[in-house]
């Protein structure tokens, strides 16, 4: 009897976690009295076997963890032949990503730096990573390594709206929730000295009225209630505005 040749189907370069995959154990030297044995990365598989003409298969519904090395051996009385050993690599589709805004504090302010991240907490690698505002891509990333992906860009009025990113190992992209996103303008800071030791600043939005206080000790310093332009303190001597 000749070497058992061991082969799989689907012959799918991506086998995908609970897909049906049959091993099939075939030896030229056919006789009846045959016993097929299938081995996972050296461990006796006790799935049900069937038989058929020169041979036996078995089928499984694949995990990560059938991940591995696969051989079988054919056995007709005069000792066990082995197969070689054929590689089978499960993937595993990416979960649902999440998309995350970084330094959400600062985000709505034109101008200011704004970073997405995505993530999906599952799947295997190389992940496919892409973002999208109101439906226009910005940009994409392969990662190899787990932790998600991120981008960084300026905010401009424009970027107002609504963001998401998906994510796509081979079996389809998967899409994160939208989070939306408002633009309110540039932001400066007011900067006011009291004396020549104390400088205070107060962060100001462009294109939009102004109401600045500066407190001391919890009360406001009188003359310095003011829409933009302060008037004068007996508080403040020395200002720069």
């Amino acid at each position: 009897m000749s070497h058992p040749v061991l082969t799989l189907s689907p012959k799918e370069a991506l086998n995908f976690e609970g897909t049906k995959v049959t091993l099939h154990c075939k030896t030229q030297g056919y006789s009846r009295g045959t016993s097929y044995k299938f081995y996972h990365e050296h461990v006796l598989l006790k799935h049900k076997s069937a038989r058929f003409e020169k041979g036996a298969s078995i089928s499984f519904l694949l995990t990560e963890e059938h991940s591995g090395n696969y051989y079988c051996t054919a056995d007709n009385g005069r000792g066990p032949e082995r197969s070689k050993a054929v590689r089978l690599s499960v993937t595993v589709p990416v979960s649902r990503p999440v998309l995350t805004f970084g330094s959400l504090e600062d985000l709505n302010f034109e101008g200011a730096t704004a970073t997405l991240h995505c993530e999906a907490q599952r799947g295997s690698l190389p992940i496919l990573y892409q973002f999208y505002h109101e439906d226009v891509i910005l940009g994409r990333r392969s990662a190899h390594y787990t932790g998600g992906v991120a981008i960084t860009f300026s905010l401009t009025a424009e970027h107002s709206g609504n963001y998401y990113c998906t994510a796509d190992n081979g079996r389809g992209p998967q899409r994160s929730e939208a989070m939306k996103l408002f633009i309110t303008g540039q932001s400066f800071k007011e900067t006011v000295s009291f004396g020549p030791m104390l400088v205070t600043e107060c962060p100001v939005l462009a294109g939009q009225r102004s109401s600045l206080s500066f407190l001391s000790d919890k009360t406001i310093i009188p003359g310095w209630k003011t829409n933009k332009n302060p008037v004068a303190s007996p508080y403040a001597p020395n200002m720069d505005v």
